[in-house]
């Protein structure tokens, strides 16, 4: 059987933190065309205002909210970027939760590494 052809993974997914300055970005294989198997190699998060106050810390889970699932915590949420090496595949979803941050500020993931 011949390999599955791999192609250039960088996805990304920006949201509106809440009046408390909170609040989830999710990323997952079926909200988007193409492979629905990835292998994550790289995590930035970062808000509109990086390093300016509020600096909202950041939690990144696999598919639920749950100490069990936690992949990695930032306390720069507004820019921290990381190595990762996970694998998702349809079911799958990463989850980036923000607490303490600005409210109204625009705060995103993004994603890099392989799918196929």
């Amino acid at each position: 059987m011949a390999e599955p052809v791999r192609q250039k993974l960088n996805v990304s997914r920006s949201i509106v933190l809440d009046a408390a300055g909170n609040g989830t970005a999710t990323l997952a294989p079926e909200d988007f065309p193409g492979p629905a198997n990835w292998h994550v190699d790289g995590v930035i998060i970062q808000t509109n205002r990086p390093g300016q106050a509020p600096i909202p810390r950041v939690q990144v889970y696999m598919d639920t909210v749950s100490p069990a699932n936690s992949q990695g915590l930032s306390y720069d949420g507004s820019f921290s970027q990381g190595a990762a090496d996970l694998n998702l595949s349809r079911g799958n979803t990463l989850l980036a939760v923000w607490a303490a941050g600005g409210p109204g500020d625009i705060a995103s993931m993004t994603i890099t590494g392989e799918k196929w």
